[in-house]
């Protein structure tokens, strides 16, 4: 069994990614109407559709949390595989580096399932949006979820945690 000590980056990456959770949730937003925006009205007409996305301000974002923390586990598994905190000479802790890190990751993580999962986008207005309130949100999240094992090859289990995962 593999064991951290209390500064471990895994640790300190986490606590980043759980205290930015609700400006990320709405940083991740802003970016799926930008980029839908730009991949399906590339001429900028205004039309009903573009309006309500355009002018779209959520108000409560929770459910999208399982989403983003699955999103954190697979940019922990993926992209911060070393463990070792490194040598900072340019005044910023950690924490700060770390933050940072996390928020390009998010980004560079929602414009890849954006590129490759063109449903991605779709779900996530669905989500937001679109969002009557009759939507089934486990549902959206669990094919949100699958997006992201795809894209990503990394499995989210409850019991195992992030493992990688072989598609055929």
């Amino acid at each position: 069994m593999l064991r951290y000590f209390p500064l471990d980056k895994n640790y300190i990456l986490k606590e980043a990614q759980s205290d930015s959770t609700d400006e990320l949730l709405l940083r991740m937003v802003n970016k799926v109407k930008e980029t839908y925006c730009r991949l399906h009205n590339p001429l900028g007409l205004i039309d009903n559709t573009i309006e309500k996305i355009q002018s779209y301000q959520p108000e409560d974002l929770s459910h999208l949390k399982p989403f983003y923390l699955a999103v954190a586990g697979v940019y922990r598994f993926k992209f911060a595989t070393d463990n070792q905190l490194f040598l900072n000479f340019d005044g910023r802790s950690h924490y700060e580096i770390y933050l940072q890190e996390w928020a390009d990751g998010l980004d560079f993580m929602i414009e890849s399932l954006s590129l490759k999962q063109p449903v991605f986008l779709k779900i996530m207005l669905e989500l937001t949006v679109f969002n009557d309130g009759t939507k089934n949100h486990e549902l959206l999240t669990y094919r949100l979820n699958n997006l992201l094992k795809e894209n990503f090859e990394v499995q989210i289990r409850k019991k195992r945690g992030a493992q990688a995962y072989k598609i055929a």
